[in-house]
């Protein structure tokens, strides 16, 4: 049986040629992991910032590949919230929604996956190779995520940024060689969601510490 592609990893730019010239020739034999960056940490509740007046904010999520936008689809709705719901949980704002908030403060958060051609190619080679070998070649390709989070408190309120970069890994074969400084993630569900909690509670926490941020966010700014 084939592996299937997953719709989320089609969404965010996951090696694409990779796991496609795997599905189609190593079948079952292919063993798939997934290892995420383990340096970025998602924030404990006990290290959060404190907000004095915590307001509502309208939460823009958008994903594009080297800077251009993709077009939406099911895996987009399912990150959609994903996002959603870490910004609830970091405790930065009062309420959280993708409506428009009472004072207009908005918070565009961008997920890049960054790749060159020559990345891709490589990938696809070393994928195939992998499937060709029904596993006994080792492959693997990394996908470079860079994130950007843009708040500001009304619509002439300057804006604020805060942006934090996460790789992501894909190794498949028999025999795999894990690559240094990750965390091995039991699905790329796991690792994309862990991702998104990750960069999420830290871009929110360093924005809460900014200045501009608590000045900005008081009530009748």
């Amino acid at each position: 049986m084939a592996h299937k592609v997953d719709s989320i990893a089609a969404r965010v730019g996951l090696p694409m040629l990779l796991v496609l010239a795997l599905s189609m020739i190593a079948g079952p034999a292919a063993a798939f992991s997934y290892y995420l960056d383990d340096e970025l940490k998602e924030v404990a509740a006990q290290d959060r910032t404190a907000v004095a007046n915590p307001q509502p904010v309208q939460v823009i999520f958008q994903i594009t590949k080297n800077g251009a936008p993709v077009p939406s689809g099911k895996g987009y709705a399912i990150l959609k919230d994903k996002v959603l719901d870490a910004v609830r949980a970091s405790g930065v704002f009062s309420d959280v929604s993708d409506a428009p908030s009472a004072g207009g403060a908005v918070v565009t958060i961008t997920l890049d996956s960054v790749s060159t051609p020559e990345e891709e190619r490589d990938a696809g080679r070393r994928g195939y190779l992998s499937g060709l070998t029904l596993g006994l070649a080792p492959g693997s390709a990394t996908d470079h995520y860079v994130w950007t989070v843009e708040f500001v408190a009304s619509p002439s309120a300057p804006k604020i940024t805060e942006t934090a970069k996460e790789s992501l890994t894909v190794a498949v074969g028999l025999v795999q060689h894990p690559p240094p400084n990750t965390v091995k993630m039991p699905t790329y569900h796991d690792a994309i969601f862990a991702m998104i909690r990750d960069v999420v509670s830290n871009t929110l926490n360093d924005l809460a510490k900014d200045p501009g941020f608590q000045s900005g966010a008081a009530p009748g700014k």
